[in-house]
């Protein structure tokens, strides 16, 4: 188990561990059980579609025109004996419009949906389930709707250190940085920092302390500290 000099690290370790769990963790569990509860509906409907979106059209009575549909480069929808439809930019319920105006249809009788997303991402960095990496954009979702879709956060998150980071590239812009309180928004019904995110934006998840001097110690110390807070958990 090391020398004098290790045994001692640990021992700092393990106390300053201890000092970080009796902080400010007692919002956690109630964070955690917000972020699994049900959401709104998906931002699907104000999502506007953009090659290479794949759509899912129906036309009633008409299987020659029905089933999966790219967008195409050009920002165009084939379909069978019908001239290229322009649809970028628009939402699937005006994809349906247009496609029904195009084949002299009612509008009753198309519905679109989009089957896939491919044209735009946000991303998911630091303390996420999961690894880090992009997640297809579906329209103007909140960051605790992202993070609901995402699956939530692990045990080493820090729900207080969530921020993010508009990149402005494309725009020629300088970048903007917004914070997220979490407890603010989920536990208190305060929505000012619940930022509606934006195609290409990047959510950074900072890990807690505690999660940062538990990954120094000992694996024998990992279990120890797992013991004490199953003791805690099962005495409350």
């Amino acid at each position: 188990m090391g020398g004098p000099r290790d045994r001692q690290f640990a021992a700092r370790a393990a106390a300053l561990v201890l000092a970080l769990a009796a902080g400010c963790q007692t919002n956690r569990p109630r964070v955690d059980a917000a972020l699994r509860a049900s959401g709104p509906a998906s931002p699907a409907s104000a999502y506007p579609v953009a090659c290479p979106d794949r759509l899912d059209l129906q036309v009633a009575g008409h299987a020659e025109w029905s089933g999966p549909h790219d967008v195409g480069p050009d920002g165009c929808l084939r379909l069978a004996d019908a001239n290229p439809l322009r649809v970028e930019g628009l939402t699937p319920a005006q994809v349906a419009t247009r496609v029904a105006a195009a084949l002299h249809l009612s509008p009753d009788e198309v519905s679109v949906d989009v089957a896939e997303y491919g044209s735009r991402q946000v991303f998911l960095f630091g303390q996420v389930d999961g690894p880090e990496r992009a997640v297809p954009y579906q329209g103007p979702e909140t960051v605790v709707d992202l993070l609901r879709r995402a699956g939530g956060l692990p045990p080493g998150a820090e729900v207080r250190t969530v921020s993010v980071v508009r990149p402005h590239v494309a725009a020629g812009r300088r970048p903007e940085v917004f914070t997220v309180d979490l407890a603010a928004i989920l536990l208190r019904g305060d929505p000012k920092t619940n930022v509606v995110l934006e195609p290409y934006d990047q959510v950074y998840v900072a890990e807690t302390p505690r999660y940062s001097v538990l990954k120094l110690l000992p694996e024998w110390m990992h279990v120890r500290e797992n013991s004490r807070q199953e003791a805690a958990g099962s005495g409350q």
